[in-house]
């Protein structure tokens, strides 16, 4: 279940706009868990410096790697509570949902369609946590977690 709506967002997103903040260093940022995935998380909750942050795509480039850059926001205690809830209910559907859509049996029964039309309905029950200033960007080409592949040379 990935939305891949931010792929029609990030046109007119210049790097530009990532000089207003300040760069945190990307290699101490811990992903807690992400929302959606595009060759890498696209937002989703992290850690840095000892605070909760909400992570969200910004753009990306050509350069070597492709890295991404993302902004941050900050999340209140309640918050953080709210988006972990979120998201452990939304890893409950992941695992009622995989099983079932693999099988070939099952692929087209009405049990995968009603656990996916639940899921999808729970996919936006997430708050926007980008509804506000960001507070600082990273890119991510120093940190290997925010890679679905880590490709390493072989000498």
């Amino acid at each position: 279940m990935l939305d891949t709506s931010f792929e029609s967002n990030q046109e007119d997103r210049p790097l530009s706009q990532l000089a207003k903040y300040p760069q945190i260093d990307e290699r101490l940022v811990k992903i807690c868990w992400h929302k959606d995935w595009w060759d890498g998380p696209v937002d989703g909750c992290i850690v840095y410096g000892g605070a909760r942050y909400w992570f969200s795509f910004w753009c990306d480039t050509d350069a070597p790697r492709n890295p991404y850059y993302y902004f941050i926001y900050p999340l209140s205690d309640q918050e953080s509570a709210i988006a972990d809830a979120w998201s452990k209910k939304n890893e409950e559907f992941a695992k009622k949902w995989r099983p079932l859509a693999n099988d070939p049996a099952m692929k087209d029964s009405e049990e995968v369609k009603a656990v996916g039309t639940k899921w999808r309905v729970h996919f936006e029950t997430l708050p926007d946590f980008t509804q506000r200033e960001p507070v600082g960007w990273f890119c991510s080409g120093s940190n290997s977690s925010f890679y679905a592949v880590e490709v390493k040379p072989a000498f």
